[in-house]
């Protein structure tokens, strides 16, 4: 799974820096803390490395620092696919290259 350096957007004073983000998480924070100005609040997205960790582990991880709630609104089900890259996430993310369709 991949990591992420990233910036959360929090409005136009408040930006945070954001270090080994999984697209999970990126994903949790986009709904957590989206605006209705519709302006997307996870910005800068850069390719940081893979994690070891596994899905399950990764889905405990959020669970635990995330209210249980935002995750299973985001990722319902018991054992929920998580996504593996930005890409899949919906992301942008420099720093990777992009695989090709065939």
């Amino acid at each position: 799974m991949q990591k992420a350096n990233l910036t959360l957007k929090l409005n136009v004073f408040n930006s945070v820096p954001m270090f080994d983000v999984t697209p999970p998480e990126a994903i949790l924070l986009r709904r957590i803390h989206e605006k209705p100005d519709n302006n997307d609040v996870i910005q800068d997205v850069v390719y940081a490395g893979e994690s070891s960790a596994s899905a399950a582990e990764e889905a405990n991880r959020l669970r635990t620092i995330y209210a249980k709630g935002a995750f299973v609104k985001a990722f319902p089900g018991e054992a929920p696919k998580l996504p593996e890259t930005f890409e899949e996430a919906g992301f942008e993310i420099a720093g990777v290259e992009r695989k090709k369709k065939s």
